[in-house]
């Protein structure tokens, strides 16, 4: 945006830009209740979406377009420059707002159309909307003025914007010079069309208005059959390209009263669904080519408007328009209209209702309750967020999937568990910052949206439980009343809260908002008592939480019946007794989940809760779920393998995709031997290692090995879960391959050992580009030998370092070149599967992965690649293996190839750094053998498509005996899509 100039009540004055913020000195000063007029010539170009501002192609969302007054209060100025995270903050006014386009392009905005002149604001209506019923509409077309007695030598044509049923019939209509044309139009539907002087099959001029644009829009609604005659006086100049020619244009003029802001969205391919409530006008606009999957639209506005009406209070202004729209991703909000990103429609899930839901409820808690979203974000975005949760579980009480009648075993989708998923992953990530943080001091998203949004959400969430239902919804109320059209602050949301309780508020209240504490309570202990033939129980709480919650316990008695006791806010344990001759058959600690925490799994009684459920389910806090499904796959030695897998995650979040806790297993059993194959894991968070910290066990027995092995570490952060990443791991592993019958022996030592592994990583980031480097610490030997036990013995100690960086070459970020920088050692007497692979990684790293079996059908076909090692692709399933190895790879992918373009060069030795040349490893090929101790390069073309890779390395230095350099070949991987039982 630019500013050219401003006036004071006519006279020139003083302009001071910072960036987002312009200071206007007055040429004198103003008096007290005294009044100024500000006239700013001002021009922004619309760019393509950006945060809010934008088009794509002649589809336009505009908002943040002109100069906004500041808020001046008993504060003083507010002139916060613009971020990410917040609105402008804005003062209550009228706007009156005249917008001139040309006529093709349709409007919804802000305010009520007042006027307009050169065109009209008529939006076709959607199909759903046009009357099933039509009439006959005869157009004829005489000719005046310059056209007076004229005709053109090829035809007149017609152009509506009625959609004809058979697309192969959209063309323009022939329009007779006697008889004119017939036209089958909507009963009472609005039609706008266009005339076209058709000369010669080279010559066509439009119809231009009076100031010689070209293409004005003739606009008739016939409720009956009917006549019009139109009068064609002026062409478009000839001399000028078509599309360079001005169009006809038009104006709009909007008002728009008791509003702090104005925005508008325009497009030439809008469709509109009215309907009106309560006195309300609503719009729902949407691209005439996705009306039918945004047809849902009218009727969620209309259901969230209800809602919000019975829940909060009345909306104020005469209007509302939701429409489809670009705003560089989701949706956004404006005083009386919003604008939705145009992919929000889903054929799994009500993302396009929730959207909705949140952005009509910011017409209340950031419209006619203009709070400062700089200073207290919280109050705009934690209201409506919570508001958008109530409402989902209000009309969707099975879950937002639309499906789940298909999959009856499905927990329900819900906002409110995203939410508290979001809040506990920041929270035991140590990450999180207070409620009341403003929004310029957060440092990303992470921290932003559960401040702002999630943590809100669960606050009121508890609120509600503290004060009981009706107390709250009187809360909502009286907040809404008391601040309608003003300024709220922390300070008056606490005080409507005190006024409907009736008590103060402020001491709960602030743990919430000032701080990070977190709640924890716990079932202790249940006892039975029997004294002098009275018998009670005893249920024992712990609260060592530093945020205090009241929470309730339910007894389930053995009649079946259950009793309730509501223990009061408070630290240490406290104790519940169940006294009577009935016999409690089980306790539960906040039943009805009122209390946010970050352990639930310790709230009742018994066993720990789990949940069984096939293939897929939605993650809850209230237990722990285990998946299972079959597993069917393939070995060569073993034949089908058919078995059982199950994982069980408990609260899989973003920062801890694996769970807080996490196990599983599986057992498969192999039809051509009856081999028995079996694993089992564990693995938690250890917070005593770092917020991210994490301790595991694996057991398993499987394709002629036996493994064993205990690990940890820890990823650390900046703060908001931004890089540098930083990641060490330590590793003690037991394995023995008693039987190598089931993989290939190029790639594997018989024998018993153990081995420690010990990891460091670091991921950068930075303007256009990423990094990835990480150093790797091996060390192992033969253990539990026996007299005469034929395998070899080993020992071994093994570095390696990987470094990796991608680039965007260019501004636009398409094109991308990628390296990669590996250099390994081992010394000593190393097994096969920890010597190094100048093709691919270890196959060792892969044991985790069911589906890489080495004799499996992947594998064992011959086309499989697994990234790593040294990384010459072109060498794979050589077993090219060595004690040291270097490689460098380079990838070029541009947007003007369907492939990327990658070389490799590198080499593999026998030795060691600093041994004595040693002969090839025992076992190797004779072609794997001539490969050692000579340079590798090779070259070729790379595909991706998801997380499928295909990779042909069409050229080799050094191809298999009987091949030429050149020649194609192609692998895959699908190493981006892991897959670990």
């Amino acid at each position: 945006m630019t500013i050219d100039s401003v006036t004071a009540n006519g006279e020139a004055a003083s302009l001071f830009l910072d960036e987002t913020v312009a200071r206007v000195d007055l040429p004198r000063p103003l008096g007290p209740r005294g009044t100024v007029t500000l006239r700013l010539a001002f021009a922004v170009q619309v760019p393509q979406p950006i945060t809010r501002l934008g088009h794509i192609g002649n589809n336009y969302s505009v908002s943040q377009w002109y100069p906004k007054v500041a808020v001046y209060d008993d504060l003083g100025w507010h002139p916060d420059p613009y971020h990410y995270f917040a609105e402008f903050y804005g003062d209550y006014g009228t706007f009156d707002v005249s917008i001139t386009l040309p006529d093709l392009f349709w409007v919804g905005a802000t305010g009520v159309l007042k006027s307009f002149a050169g065109g009209d604001n008529e939006i076709p209506l959607a199909d759903d909307e046009t009357p099933r019923d039509s009439v006959t509409v005869r157009l004829r077309v005489v000719t005046a003025d310059s056209l007076r007695g004229r005709w053109p030598g090829k035809m007149l044509s017609l152009d509506t914007d009625l959609e004809p049923a058979d697309e192969s019939r959209r063309k323009p209509l022939e329009v007779k010079r006697e008889r004119g044309v017939s036209v089958r139009v909507p009963r009472g539907a609005p039609v706008h069309y266009g005339y076209s002087w058709v000369e010669s099959e080279k010559e066509t001029r439009a119809e231009a208005d009076r100031a010689g644009r070209s293409g004005p829009l003739h606009l008739l609604r016939a409720s009956s059959d009917m006549a019009v005659t139109d009068t064609l006086r002026a062409l478009a100049p000839r001399s000028a390209p078509r599309d360079s020619l001005p169009p006809s244009l038009k104006t709009l003029r909007f008002v728009a009263e008791r509003v702090h802001d104005f925005a508008w969205v325009a497009s030439p391919d809008y469709v509109r669904a009215d309907t009106t409530w309560n006195g309300i006008a609503i719009r729902a606009l949407a691209y005439r080519d996705d009306q039918d999957r945004w047809r849902d639209q009218k009727a969620n506005v209309l259901s969230v408007m209800k809602f919000m009406h019975r829940e909060v209070g009345p909306y104020v202004w005469p209007s509302f328009t939701s429409a489809e729209s670009p705003v560089g991703g989701g949706a956004m909000e404006y005083p009386m209209l919003i604008m939705n990103e145009p992919d929000l429609p889903s054929g799994l899930f009500e993302i396009l209702d929730m959207t909705i839901a949140h952005e009509l409820a910011h017409n209340w808690f950031y419209g006619m309750l203009g709070s400062d979203e700089r200073a207290h974000p919280w109050l705009d975005e934690g209201f409506t967020q919570y508001m958008e949760n109530r409402y989902g579980d209000w009309k969707y009480p099975h879950g937002l999937f639309k499906k789940r009648k298909r999959l009856p075993w499905m927990s329900p989708v819900r906002d409110f568990t995203v939410d508290e998923n979001r809040y506990l992953s920041r929270a035991y990530a140590r990450d999180e910052m207070p409620i009341a943080t403003p929004a310029d001091e957060f440092r990303s998203w992470a921290q932003y949206g559960t401040a702002a949004y999630s943590k809100p959400a669960m606050m009121l969430h508890t609120l509600r439980a503290y004060f009981g239902d009706s107390t709250f919804s009187a809360f909502l109320r009286e907040y809404y009343k008391a601040n309608l059209l003003r300024h709220p602050r922390p300070s008056d949301m606490i005080a409507a809260a005190e006024k409907v309780s009736g008590e103060p508020m402020e001491k709960w209240f602030r743990p919430w908002l000032e701080g990070t504490a977190t709640a924890d309570v716990s079932l202790r202990d249940v006892e039975d008592e029997n004294t002098e033939g009275e018998r009670a129980t005893i249920v024992k709480v712990r609260r060592r939480g530093e945020r205090e919650e009241k929470v309730t316990v339910e007894a389930e008695l053995g009649n079946g019946t259950r009793e309730r006791y509501v223990v009061p806010e408070g630290r240490g344990d406290a104790s519940v007794d169940f006294g009577g001759v009935r016999r409690v058959k089980s306790v539960t600690l906040d039943p009805d989940h009122d209390v946010i925490e970050l352990n639930r799994m310790d709230n009742r009684s018994g066993r720990p809760p789990l949940r069984l459920k096939p293939l897929f389910d939605v993650p809850s806090s209230d237990a722990m779920t285990f998946l299972y499904g079959p597993m069917i796959w393939h070995g060569r030695a073993e034949g089908a393998r058919l078995g059982l897998w199950t994982v069980g995650r408990y609260l899989p979040l973003s920062d801890f995709p694996q769970g807080i806790v996490s196990a599983g297993g599986s057992i498969v059993v192999g039809t051509r031997r009856g081999d028995l194959s079996s694993s089992a894991w564990f693995s938690r968070r250890a917070g005593e290692l770092g917020a991210r910290g994490r301790v595991s066990l694996e057991t398993a027995r499987d394709a002629g090995l036996f493994r064993i092995g205990a690990g940890l570490g820890n990823v650390a952060t900046a703060p908001g879960r931004l890089h540098p990443f930083r990641e060490w791991q330590l590793g003690l592993d037991y394995r023995d391959r008693y039987d190598r019958a089931p993989v290939d022996p190029r790639y594997w030592s018989s024998g018993k050992g153990l081995h420690g592994k010990a990891r460091l990583a670091l991921d950068t980031q930075g303007p256009r580009r990423a990094e990835h480097g990480e150093l790797d610490l091996r060390a192992g030997s033969s253990a539990f030998r026996r007299n005469g036990d034929p395998d070899p013995e080993f020992h071994y100690e093994r570095v390696s370092a990987e470094v990796r960086q991608r680039l965007d070459l260019f501004a636009g970020g398409d094109t991308h070149l990628d390296w990669r920088l590996f250099a390994g050692s081992a010394f000593d007497r190393p097994p096969h599967e920890l010597q190094f692979d100048v093709a691919e990684g270890s196959r060792v790293d892969s044991l985790g992965r069911f589906y890489l079996n080495d004799r499996g059908p992947l594998l064992a076909s011959g086309r499989y690649l697994i990234p790593g090692g040294g990384g010459l692709r072109g060498y794979r399933g050589r077993a090219a293996l060595g004690k040291r190895v270097w490689g460098f790879s380079t990838d070029l992918e541009t947007p003007r190839l369907p492939v990327s373009i990658f070389g490799d060069v590198g080499r593999v030795e026998a030795n060691g750094i600093g041994e004595d040349s040693a002969p090839p490893a025992a076992g190797s090929v004779e072609a794997a053998a001539n490969l050692l101790g000579r340079p590798l390069v090779d070259a070729g073309l790379t595909y991706t498509y998801g997380p499928v890779r295909v990779t042909m390395p069409l050229w080799v230095s050094r191809p298999d005996p009987g091949q030429k350099p050149w020649r194609f070949r192609w692998l895959f991987s699908i190493e981006s899509f892991p897959i670990s039982f």
